[in-house]
C-alpha cells in the first residue's frame, strides 16, 4: 500500500515539473523578442534582395491613371521603379519601426500592435504589394491617435486629382470601374485597372490585401473605443437612458 501511494506522489511530482517545463517554454520573455526580431530583419533584407515590386504599377504610371490618392504618390516616390522603390519602403519601414518601439517604451503602444504592425508590412514585402507599406505603416501610430486613420484613407482612395468631382479623373476609374479580368494578370502589363468582381473574390488574392488595410483601418477605432469604454458608457446611460433632469441615475 506504501508502495502504490509513493507511485502516486512520484507521478503527481513528474506532472507537476512537466507542467512548470511547459510554463517555462512557452513564457514570453526577451528571448523570444529577440528571435521575432532577428527573424523579421532576415524576413525584410531577403525580400528586398530577392522580390520585385508591383509590376503593374509602372504601366499605371505610364498611363497615368495610378489607382490611389495624390498624398500616396508623394510618399511613394519612383513608385514606377523596382529596387530603388524597395529600397524607400525598406527604409520606410525601419522608420515604423524604431518609432514605434519608441512609443511601445513609453508604454504608449503595446508589443502586441508594434509586432502586428510589423509583420503586416513584411506581409507586403513578402508577396511584392509594396504599395500597401505607407498605408498601413501609419497603423501602430492610429492606435495611439486616430486622426490618422485619415490618412491612411486618403492613401488609399484616389483622392486629390481632381476637385470638385473628385470622381472626373483617370485614377478614380481605374480604382472603381476597371474592367480587366483576372486572366490579364498573365500579360506583360499585368492587372492594372481590374474589375470589381475580382478585386472583391477571396478566391484571389486582391481580396485579402484589401482585407488587411481595412483591418488596420477598423483596428485604432476600435482600440478607441475600448480605452474609452467606461466614458462612452457613463455618457450612453446619461444622454440616451435618463434624458431628463430629474432622473437620478443620471
Amino acid at each position: 500500500m506504501d508502495s502504490q501511494v509513493g507511485v502516486l506522489e512520484m507521478n503527481e511530482e513528474k506532472k507537476a515539473r512537466i507542467k512548470k517545463g511547459l510554463k517555462e517554454l512557452f513564457k514570453w520573455d526577451y528571448h523570444y523578442e529577440r528571435g521575432i526580431i532577428v527573424a523579421f530583419v532576415v524576413t525584410m533584407v531577403f525580400t528586398l534582395l530577392f522580390t520585385h515590386s508591383d509590376i503593374p504599377l509602372y504601366y499605371t504610371w505610364l498611363k497615368g491613371d495610378t489607382p490611389y490618392g495624390l498624398l500616396w504618390t508623394w510618399l511613394n516616390p519612383y513608385y514606377w521603379t523596382d529596387m530603388l522603390y524597395r529600397a524607400e519602403m525598406f527604409v520606410v519601414v525601419v522608420v515604423q519601426v524604431l518609432l514605434s518601439w519608441i512609443l511601445v517604451r513609453k508604454k504608449r503602444l503595446s508589443k502586441f500592435d508594434f509586432f502586428l504592425g510589423w509583420f503586416t508590412s513584411l506581409i507586403w514585402f513578402r508577396s511584392g504589394v509594396y504599395q500597401n507599406v505607407t498605408v498601413t505603416a501609419l497603423g501602430p501610430f492610429a492606435i495611439v491617435f486616430p486622426p490618422l486613420v485619415i490618412l491612411m484613407l486618403l492613401q488609399k482612395i484616389p483622392l486629390g486629382w481632381s476637385f470638385p468631382d473628385v470622381t472626373a479623373n483617370a485614377h478614380w476609374q481605374c480604382a472603381f470601374n476597371g474592367t480587366q479580368p483576372y486572366s490579364d494578370i498573365y500579360t506583360p502589363g499585368g492587372l492594372q485597372c481590374t474589375a470589381a468582381a475580382v478585386r472583391w473574390n477571396p478566391l484571389y488574392q486582391f481580396f485579402w490585401s484589401y482585407a488587411i488595410v481595412m483591418l488596420w483601418v477598423a483596428y485604432p477605432l476600435i482600440s478607441m473605443l475600448w480605452r474609452h469604454r467606461r466614458g462612452i458608457k457613463a455618457w450612453f446611460l446619461k444622454v440616451l437612458v435618463c434624458n431628463c433632469e430629474d432622473c437620478k441615475r443620471c
